[in-house]
């Protein structure tokens, strides 16, 4: 296939990880689309819990504050993928949020996200240099009440981003080496959405993610890596935000994941928001996803 043909569309954070003894696409982590369909699998559902905690803010300076929000957020996220083509296959997922403060709670469903990848160059198991490369294209929907338009304090009825936001995005991944490793860039244009304030425009974000893999055996691999993450600062009707509002965020994630052949498989990803290096109008906190796949 043609190396310049246009990526239109809308990509979902998007990471590298590592292969199975076949060629197969990247299966997901702590930053990228929850589902993953290889080479030969038809459709696959997804289901994954997770549990983040230890919430603090970091203002525009880089000092950390004390972050006012919930203290724990859990989410319950359903995600299901289907083949279109050899080389293309789309998901959609979504789930259910709750908030915590104390002995406070809210429960409330998340954004759900679109998305395509399209497989542009495949691994050779005969070629272990020759990588997979894919185009990663998804579609954020605002679906839920966001910050902007809390009600409740500390913001426990807030679940979703508060605007829609298209993603497109290249993956590279070498998956047929004694070490596993890639890289993908992302990159995301938020769309103007009316709040209670005004009118809001968040600035476009840019993500860079390494990732390095191994796998002890042949049905389970560990994949880690790091995700430096830079968005431009807020407009509120057309005029920029009095206090320096960009962001700069540099995280760290953990996947440990079983590769059982036409059986159930599971995940588990520990991933450090704002883990390390400068961070800027970022949150840091830490999230635990325990996740069941089943190949359909």
């Amino acid at each position: 296939m043609p190396w310049n043909k246009p990526v239109l569309g809308i990509l979902s954070l998007m990471a590298l990880h590592a292969s199975s003894a076949d060629a197969c696409s990247s299966c997901g982590s702590g930053a990228a689309d929850p589902v993953i369909l290889n080479p030969l699998e038809p459709a696959k559902f997804y289901l994954g819990l997770n549990l983040s905690e230890g919430f603090q803010t970091i203002d525009e300076q880089g000092m950390v504050r004390k972050d006012y929000g919930p203290d724990r957020k859990t989410k319950l996220e359903l995600a299901y993928a289907h083949r279109l083509t050899p080389h293309l296959f789309v998901s959609l997922d979504s789930g259910l949020g709750e908030n915590r403060k104390g002995s406070r709670s809210q429960t409330g469903l998340t954004d759900a996200t679109l998305n395509l990848r399209w497989t542009a160059w495949l691994q050779d198991v005969t070629e272990p240099w020759w990588p997979q490369v894919q185009f990663v294209l998804s579609h954020r929907f605002q679906t839920t009440r966001s910050l902007q338009d809390s009600r409740e304090l500390n913001n426990l009825d807030s679940f979703g981003a508060g605007y829609d936001e298209t993603f497109a995005g290249v993956d590279v991944w070498f998956g047929m080496l004694p070490v596993l490793f890639g890289g993908s860039f992302l990159y995301s244009q938020p769309w103007e959405e009316a709040t209670r304030s005004g009118r809001l425009q968040v600035g476009p974000t840019q993500k860079w993610i390494g990732t390095v893999g191994y796998k002890p055996m042949e049905a389970f691999k560990i994949i880690g890596g790091l995700v430096q993450e830079k968005r431009g600062g807020i407009e509120l009707d057309g005029e920029p935000s009095p206090v320096p509002s960009d962001k700069k965020s540099q995280d760290l994630f953990l996947t440990l994941e079983t590769l059982r052949v036409e059986e159930d498989n599971v995940r588990f990803t520990f991933s450090k928001k704002a883990a390390f290096g400068a961070n800027k109008n970022a949150t840091v906190f830490r999230s635990y996803t325990l996740a069941w796949m089943r190949t359909l």
